[in-house]
């Protein structure tokens, strides 16, 4: 007698191979599924790599250029200070000269100096003040400036150093200034720029 076939069996065994046949399914698709996920992340990856590289370069090329805008500008700050630091070395070295009354005729100087400051000023009588160690030169200047209608006196004056002199009208409204630093100091800035050129830091003839 041929036994019977248990149905709970033969029903389990259906439900196992369906199982497997989905549990198979759903690793595919997991696996489907996290291919693209990664192909995705890598696409994207790679897309966020080439925008940084390309907001890299954008900017690293902006920063050149600024730099290179900059360089220009950087080297002629530089040059016109080294520039200004000579024309001063210069100006020390002149004030220096002036007051050791080294390499030029003091003395003609000073007459040079009067007979101008005369000529621009108004009037008959006039003072001429000289530092005190000048006083020895004043008789010979006064000679040489005598004028018909035009008196001058002489007098020390402690408040010069440095040689030159000062010449005032009598009446007190003119007064000219030609202590020796203090014209060169006058004079400065229009020599600045001549005395540059003659030494070829500007350019030009």
């Amino acid at each position: 007698m041929n036994p019977v076939p248990d149905p709970t069996e033969s029903l389990c065994a259906e439900v196992l191979a369906e199982g497997r046949r989905r549990a198979g399914e759903i690793r595919g698709e997991a696996r489907r599924s996290g291919e693209e996920i990664l192909a995705r992340a890598r696409s994207d990856a790679e897309e966020r790599l080439a925008l940084h590289l390309e907001e890299a370069s954008l900017a690293a090329a902006a920063l050149r250029e600024r730099i290179m805008a900059d360089i220009p500008i950087e080297l002629a700050r530089l040059r016109a200070a080294r520039i200004e630091a000579l024309l001063e070395s210069l100006r020390e070295e002149a004030i220096r000269k002036l007051l050791s009354r080294q390499g030029f005729d003091y003395p003609e100087s000073l007459a040079s100096l009067a007979s101008e400051a005369l000529g621009a000023m108004e009037g008959g009588a006039f003072t001429l003040g000289l530092a005190p160690e000048d006083m020895p030169l004043g008789e010979g200047l006064l000679r040489r400036l005598a004028s018909p209608g035009r008196s001058l006196r002489l007098v020390e004056d402690p408040s010069i150093i440095g040689g030159g002199l000062i010449l005032r009208d009598d009446e007190g409204r003119q007064l000219w200034d030609d202590r020796l630093p203090v014209r060169l100091a006058r004079l400065w800035p229009e020599l600045r720029i001549p005395v540059a050129r003659i030494l070829g830091l500007l350019g030009g003839p």
